[in-house]
């Protein structure tokens, strides 16, 4: 696999989780081909793991927070129990997946929903801290 000329090669991408489905980004997917068979398929690429054949096809979502490049929604063909944590060791990065239960909403993430203006609230994660919620502009 090669990466499109656009992506930084300093960019580790993503694996995140929205639901139960989970996906990468094409920094992401490239950090992988470095270390392990990725060959091209209709509609995105396929992981030759050493747990099986993990599917990737592209995905016309809403762009997830700090997504570099394409997003690719991940499906795992060999029965592993834990998909992100495959993901994650093909990687070899100690950069954790992006979790949430449902599709973010909006760049703001949960400061859209009154958040407290932290990193996690700005891009959609949960909000680690105590800082009392933002009060909201007029």
């Amino acid at each position: 696999m090669t990466a499109p000329s656009n992506l930084q090669k300093t960019s580790a991408g993503h694996a995140y989780r929205v639901g139960k489905r989970w996906f990468v980004d094409t920094a992401r997917l490239h950090v992988i081909a470095s270390r392990c068979l990725v060959e091209p398929m209709r509609g995105g690429y396929q992981i030759l793991a050493p747990g099986g054949l993990i599917l990737c096809t592209a995905v016309a979502e809403t762009p997830l927070p700090d997504q570099h490049g394409v997003l690719y929604q991940c499906v795992e063909t060999g029965g592993a129990a834990d998909l992100g944590m495959q993901l994650q060791r093909l990687a070899r990065i100690e950069v954790p997946a992006l979790e949430w239960e449902s599709w973010p909403t909006g760049p703001g993430g949960n400061a859209d929903k009154g958040g407290c203006g932290c990193h996690e609230c700005t891009t959609g994660a949960a909000c680690p801290c105590t800082r009392p919620v933002r009060p909201e502009t007029p």
